[in-house]
């Protein structure tokens, strides 16, 4: 009696789940395709992070990193303020020589969307931070940054833009 009932339970729950279809884009499901985008979403972070471990100064003027909101918001702040950024905000650091990620999670957030949320270290210093990711035409670029206990890339970027406009 009571494996009729557990099957009858069973068998009426997934008749309440929507059946999983498949995108007109590809032949995965949304579920079998969030760790496809989970894992093409974090090798884009690895690879920025690479590239500033093995190239020295971070990549800040290049565009492929950035959304076009962000990349936006970039040259406003730069028109207004021409000596620069005080530190790169992908690494809360003024060289990111000898940077290294020491743990990175990456959460899908929407079809387009994922947090990646990455701690990095240099020498013994150690920095957090969730890079908010979304996916363009061109592939996976960082939305935003956020850092507990500071205001995030975007709004820091009006608020210097701001502040360059007003004293200039």
């Amino acid at each position: 009696m009571r494996v009729f009932i557990l099957a009858a339970m069973a068998a009426t729950l997934t008749a309440c789940q929507p059946a999983e279809t498949k995108s007109p884009e590809t032949s995965e499901t949304p579920a079998a395709a969030a760790p496809a985008a989970a894992a093409d979403a974090e090798a884009f972070v690895r690879g920025v992070y690479a590239s500033m471990a093995a190239d020295g100064p971070a990549p800040l003027g290049e565009q492929a990193l950035w959304s076009a909101a962000t990349w936006q918001a970039m040259k406003t702040y730069e028109a207004a303020a021409p000596e620069g950024y005080n530190s790169d905000p992908l690494c809360n650091c003024q060289d990111p020589m000898g940077l290294a990620i020491s743990d990175l999670s990456v959460t899908p957030t929407g079809a387009a969307s994922a947090d990646a949320a990455v701690t990095i270290t240099q020498g013994e210093a150690q920095t957090s931070m969730v890079l908010n990711l979304v996916r363009e035409a061109a592939g996976w670029r960082i939305d935003n940054i956020t850092r507990e206990g500071d205001p995030d890339f975007r709004s820091e970027l009006a608020m210097w833009t701001a502040e360059a406009q007003t004293a200039g």
